[in-house]
């Protein structure tokens, strides 16, 4: 509670800056329904001056505070989209893809939303995807390793706190130069300044929120092509960006996972080249289309620029990758590439122990440094977690009645917090399905073991 409380203000930006244009479109109920909470969390914050935040958080409260602020968030972002028409369910729905940065929506009147109303989607996707990213590093990762890598050598229990913070402010300024420039760079491609913002604000999230319906396919080719290098851009993790001012281009590669997203995107698009270039329906226009929706699968960002099911074949590839996703410590979801580059190197390791005596210790490793057995059995957790969730969710489509490979890839769409829809989610969709996608989006966002710690009762259970 005390750090949540530390967050007071940080989260009262969340429906205060979507406020600032509600005021000045003079959208009275839509103000109100963002104010309210805003000024809610500022009184929160007030009282953090009384109660300060602890000195010694633990993981396990650390785990249990990200996933509060990720629920909280969604909760305190639901009254507006009420407001501007969204039953409860729908409601919700569209402030848990925003919040988790997934992109999959079930509007069907975006054309008649105000500014304030798309700069909320947009904010939305912003702010989470920074958290993820935050996360990611500090949490996933660990603090203590993190701040190593961005060049603390020494670090003490009892500054992990604080350097956290910093690593978080320096992280949040590499993520606001990069929506400054996409901002910039959009603004020369797309056709108004609104427009340029909102989506900015989406692509550098990897969030996937646009303000027309049929996301970016009215766009020009060149915007399309700039909003998914944006997308790219933030597949890494945030931390490559800032040890490229700190030690040079050529150590941040070594020891982030830059060059493994680009080989796996470079992998993909040549897969994608090959398979069009043997289809039947190949044209120049096909392969780009192909191209950035593959790019959109990857990168988790959910844009499309033609339906998802045009050619079979390449919907399968993209629904491959949308598994994968882009790096740790990234704005991406699927269940990392880093963790696939690991299990491909636990597949090396385990035929290079037929051939070594049985005494030979093989290890891995990772960015240059021995990889713990904690590191390797939440690998295998989230792993295990994605593959149960996923499992269950397709189940209950399939009882419902929904096509079998489209049900799949709509829920690797959100457990993977991608967005791309091959057609099934929409205001349409039964209730308990919407449900379905709710609950995994959060778990995927949270990467599970999160959000299931915070709401396992064994964890809240006081022991003697």
């Amino acid at each position: 509670m005390r750090a949540l409380v530390s967050q007071g203000y940080v989260l009262a930006t969340v429906t205060g800056v979507p406020a600032i244009f509600a005021m000045f479109e003079n959208n009275i109920p839509l103000l109100a329904a963002l104010m309210i909470p805003a000024l809610a969390f500022v009184g929160i914050g007030m009282l953090a001056r009384q109660l300060p935040p602890p000195s010694d958080l633990r993981n396990i409260e650390a785990i249990c505070t990200v996933s509060a602020i990720f629920i909280i968030i969604t909760l305190a972002a639901l009254p507006a989209f009420m407001v501007l028409g969204m039953p409860f369910i729908d409601a919700l729905f569209e402030a848990s893809s925003g919040t988790t940065s997934t992109g999959l929506t079930v509007t069907s009147n975006l054309s008649s939303w105000p500014l304030s109303g798309h700069v909320l989607r947009g904010w939305l996707q912003w702010v989470g995807g920074f958290a993820i990213a935050l996360a990611g590093v500090a949490t996933i990762i660990g603090p203590r390793s993190a701040v190593k890598k961005i060049g603390e050598s020494e670090l003490n229990q009892q500054d992990i706190l604080s350097s956290t913070r910093l690593q978080a402010r320096n992280l949040l300024k590499v993520y606001c130069i990069i929506t400054a420039i996409s901002f910039t760079v959009l603004l020369l491609v797309m056709p108004t300044w609104w427009e340029a913002f909102v989506i900015s604000l989406s692509a550098v999230s990897t969030g996937g929120f646009t303000p027309r319906a049929d996301s970016l396919a009215s766009y020009s080719s060149i915007a399309q092509i700039l909003i998914m290098l944006i997308c790219l851009s933030t597949t890494v993790s945030m931390i490559f960006y800032f040890l490229i001012y700190r030690n040079g281009l050529k150590k941040a590669i070594r020891t982030t996972n830059v060059k493994s997203v680009l080989i796996t995107t470079l992998c993909g698009a040549f897969v994608i080249l090959i398979l069009m270039l043997i289809s039947t329906e190949f044209t120049g226009t096909a392969l780009l289309n192909s191209w950035l929706n593959f790019l959109s699968g990857i990168t988790t960002a959910g844009f499309s620029v033609s339906p998802v099911t045009e050619l079979p074949v390449i919907t399968a590839v993209i629904l491959v990758v949308m598994v994968i996703g882009g790096g740790v410590g990234s704005t991406a979801g699927g269940i990392k590439i880093d963790r696939l580059v690991i299990l491909l190197k636990i597949l090396q390791i385990s035929i290079n122990k037929m051939r070594t005596p049985p005494h030979a210790v093989l290890k891995l490793k990772e960015f240059g440094q021995w990889m713990t057995q904690e590191q390797i059995l939440s690998l295998v957790a989230v792993l295990t977690c994605y593959a149960l969730t996923l499992t269950i969710c397709w189940i209950i489509f399939l009882v419902s009645g929904q096509p079998a490979f489209t049900s799949l890839f709509e829920i690797v769409s959100a457990l993977s917090t991608v967005g791309l829809s091959t057609g099934i989610t929409g205001p349409e969709m039964t209730t308990h399905l919407k449900y379905v996608l709710i609950c995994a989006m959060l778990l995927g966002r949270l990467e599970f073991l999160a959000l299931l710690v915070a709401i396992s009762p064994i964890t809240w259970r006081q022991r003697s």
